[in-house]
C-alpha cells in the first residue's frame, strides 16, 4: 500500500511534502492507516474529528484514542463536539458538520488541502446508491482524487488492503460498531449486495472502479461542451433566465442547467415529454417558474403579480413610473405646430377632447378587446392580440391597457384603436410615449 500510494501521490500530483495536510480522522483502520503512512513518510498534517456523541460511551473512547495517537507524534489535533438535530436525514447533516469544521480549521491553521480516507469500496458503494437514485454521468463517475481542495488519497485502494496494512504496520484502530447495522443504505451495500457479488465476481470492485473512470472521462468532455454550450445560448433580463432551446436530442444540456437550479429529476423528465408542447409552466421546489416556449425556455422566480394594480393619467405634462416602464404626457394645440404621426406603437397620438379623465392603465383581462386603428369599428379579444404577436405566457403578464371611460384606446407597444383618434376637426392632442425599462 505504501508503493500505491507512493505512485498515486506523484501522478495526480496531490500534495507534496512543502504542505501542511488537514486529514479528516474517525479513529477507524482507513483514517489511521492514512495517518500512518503520511507520518511515516514525512509529512507535515494536522488531524481533525467529529464527536457527534452518537454512540454514547464509544464516542468518548474514540476521541481519547484519537488524542492519545496524536499526542505521542506530537501531531495537533482539533476536536469538534458536534451536536445533531436528529433529523431524517442524519447522515447528511453529519457531513455538513463535518466538512465546515474541517474548513475552519483549514483557514485557522493555514493548510493547504484536506485529506480524507476515502477508498475503493466507499467509490462503489457510492455508485450504486448514485444508481439507485437515477444519477446522470456526474453522479456515476464517482469521487475523484482531487477536487479543489479536497484530496482522496486511497480511491484505489481497498478494504481489504487497508485491513492488512493496520495488520503489517501494526496501526491502531477502533471499529465502529453501528458499519454492522444495515438501517443505512451505504451499509446495506456494504454488507449484503456487494460481498454478494464480490464473492460471484472477484475483481467486481475493480471492474466497476474501471468503469467509473471511463465515466469521468466522458464527462470531462461533455463538461466542456456544456460550458461552450451555457455561454452561447443562456442570458438574463435581470428579471428573467432565457435559454435557446437545442434539438432534443441535445437535451441533456438543458436537463444539467435545470438540474443545477435545483429541478427535481421527475420534474425534468416531464419537461422533456413536453418539450414540442409549448405554454406548459412548470415549478420547482426553490420558487422557479419555467414557461417552454417556441424557440425558449424561459425561467423567472415566482412572483405574487397584482392583478388589481393600476395607474392614473389625468392629461397634464406629466411623467408615470410603473414597474415595467415610463410613460411621459404631454399636450399642444393642433394647429400650434405641424406634427408627424408616431411610426410605431411606443407612442400614441390622441384627441384629448375625446377622451374621459382620468385615463386607467391596468392590466389587461380575458374578455377585453380592442377596437384596432384603422378596422372601421370591428373589435378584436385582446387575447388574439397577443397570441398573433407570439407574446410569452410570462410576458402576456406584463401587458397593460389604457382606458378611457369603459373604451380600450391603446395597448402600449403593441397596437392602438380607433377610440380618440386624430381627426381633421381636433383642436388638442395629447401625447404618451412609453419606455420600457
Amino acid at each position: 500500500m505504501f508503493q500505491k500510494l507512493r505512485k498515486v501521490i506523484q501522478k495526480e500530483e496531490l500534495f507534496t511534502k512543502k504542505d501542511l495536510l488537514l486529514v479528516g480522522v474517525s479513529g477507524g483502520a482507513d483514517s489511521m492507516s492514512l495517518c500512518h503512512f503520511l507520518y511515516e513518510e514525512g509529512y507535515s498534517f494536522v488531524m481533525v474529528h467529529c464527536n457527534y456523541h452518537l454512540r454514547e460511551n464509544d464516542s468518548i473512547l474514540d476521541e481519547h484514542f484519537l488524542r492519545v495517537w496524536a499526542g505521542e507524534r506530537n501531531i495537533s489535533i482539533f476536536i469538534s463536539s458536534c451536536k445533531l438535530q436528529q433529523n431524517r436525514n442524519i447522515q447528511e447533516e453529519a457531513r455538513n458538520l463535518r466538512y465546515a469544521y474541517f474548513n475552519e480549521i483549514k483557514n485557522q491553521e493555514h493548510c493547504t488541502c484536506i485529506l480524507t480516507a476515502h477508498h475503493l469500496n466507499d467509490q462503489v458503494e457510492t455508485f450504486f446508491i448514485n444508481l439507485g437514485r437515477g444519477s446522470g454521468i456526474r453522479g456515476l463517475k464517482g469521487m475523484l482524487h482531487k477536487s479543489g481542495d479536497l484530496i482522496k488519497p486511497l480511491l484505489t485502494v481497498t478494504k481489504q488492503e487497508i485491513y492488512d496494512f493496520t495488520i503489517e504496520h501494526n496501526v491502531p484502530y477502533r471499529e465502529d460498531k453501528s458499519n454492522q447495522s444495515n438501517y443505512y443504505l451505504r451499509n446495506f451495500y456494504r454488507n449484503e449486495i456487494i460481498p454478494s457479488i464480490v464473492n460471484r465476481i472477484p475483481s467486481f470492485n475493480e471492474m466497476v472502479n474501471r468503469s467509473m473512470n471511463h465515466l469521468a472521462e466522458v464527462n470531462l468532455l461533455l463538461e466542456e461542451v456544456y460550458k461552450d454550450w451555457q455561454k452561447d445560448n443562456i442570458s438574463s433580463n435581470g428579471e428573467s433566465i432565457i435559454i435557446s432551446k437545442p434539438e432534443l436530442v441535445r437535451f441533456y444540456l438543458v436537463s444539467q442547467y435545470l438540474s443545477e437550479l435545483g429541478y427535481h429529476p421527475e420534474t425534468i423528465d416531464q419537461i422533456k415529454s413536453n418539450y414540442s408542447h409549448t405554454g406548459k409552466i412548470f415549478t420547482d421546489k426553490n420558487g422557479h417558474e419555467l414557461l417552454n416556449d417556441r424557440d425558449t425556455i424561459v425561467i423567472r422566480m415566482k412572483k405574487n403579480l397584482k392583478d388589481e394594480e393600476c395607474f392614473s393619467i389625468f392629461g397634464d405634462e406629466s411623467e408615470l413610473i410603473v414597474p415595467w416602464g415610463i410613460f411621459s404626457c404631454s399636450s399642444f394645440a393642433a394647429s400650434a405646430n405641424p406634427f408627424v404621426f408616431p411610426k410605431n406603437n411606443d407612442e400614441i397620438l390622441l384627441d384629448k377632447m375625446s377622451l374621459k379623465f382620468p385615463l386607467l392603465l391596468r392590466k389587461w383581462m380575458p374578455g377585453d378587446f380592442i377596437k384596432p386603428l384603422g378596422m372601421k369599428g370591428s373589435t378584436k379579444k385582446i387575447q388574439d392580440v397577443l397570441t398573433n404577436q407570439k407574446i410569452s405566457i410570462f410576458g402576456k403578464e406584463k401587458i397593460y391597457v389604457l382606458i378611457s371611460g369603459n373604451e380600450i384606446v391603446w395597448i402600449p407597444g403593441i397596437m392602438r384603436s380607433e377610440v380618440a383618434k386624430i381627426e381633421p376637426r381636433s383642436e388638442s392632442i395629447l401625447r404618451i410615449e412609453y419606455k420600457k425599462i
